[in-house]
């Protein structure tokens, strides 16, 4: 089984010499656009291997195509529990495969990394649970320090309509620049818990 769970930020992602049950293989991951996704997986002997493909997608992305080598694939798609990978494939690698996904739709998100020093106090925002709301927003239950204001950045194929629980502070190469603010605390700062409904368009 292989489950790839790229951050939504990174366009392509090379990976080589990965063992792979007896095989070593090798990964070439591009995304195109918003909406589109592929993978070539490579490896240098010709054992088959039975492979099941479980890539991550943006929440509530509706799956338009999948193909393997230019071919319709048969696919398990799940697009109602967000517990369960949204695609399921099965193929068999040999020399190489290519896997390409097109969808429509989807909500990604992106926790910018906040620099540390040693020995410094773990203060970076964290998201607890990712889960829908309803048919068409996603909630994110997220901790952070009481007093600090923290970004996350997120988007979508046709923007974001609504945010409640934070604010939209801007644009940064296609993203919304999504503030979180914690209220300050008496005493020392203690960590809190926030509910942010994000709604794309």
């Amino acid at each position: 089984r292989l489950s790839p769970q790229i951050p939504a930020s990174w366009d392509k992602l090379s990976v080589k010499n990965y063992l792979f049950g007896k095989s070593s293989i090798s990964i070439n991951f591009r995304r195109s656009g918003l909406t589109s996704l592929s993978y070539e997986i490579s490896k240098d002997d010709d054992d088959p291997i039975k492979l099941q493909f479980e890539p991550s997608l943006p929440a509530f992305a509706r799956i338009n195509r999948v193909l393997i080598d230019g071919k319709a694939a048969r696919i398990s798609s799940n697009q109602s529990d967000y517990l369960k990978p949204a695609l399921s494939l099965e193929t068999t690698l040999k020399r190489r495969t290519l896997i390409e996904i097109s969808f429509t739709g989807g909500i990604e998100i992106e926790v910018p990394d906040s620099p540390t020093q040693t020995g410094d106090r773990t203060s970076s925002l964290k998201i607890l649970e990712v889960m829908p709301s309803s048919a068409n927003s996603l909630n994110l239950s997220v901790e952070g320090l009481s007093g600090k204001t923290y970004k996350i950045l997120a988007r979508a194929p046709n923007g974001i309509q609504e945010i409640s629980g934070a604010a939209i502070k801007g644009d940064e190469n296609g993203w919304k620049a999504i503030s979180i603010e914690f209220p300050a605390a008496e005493g020392d700062p203690v960590y809190q818990v926030k509910i942010i409904q994000i709604r794309p368009r």
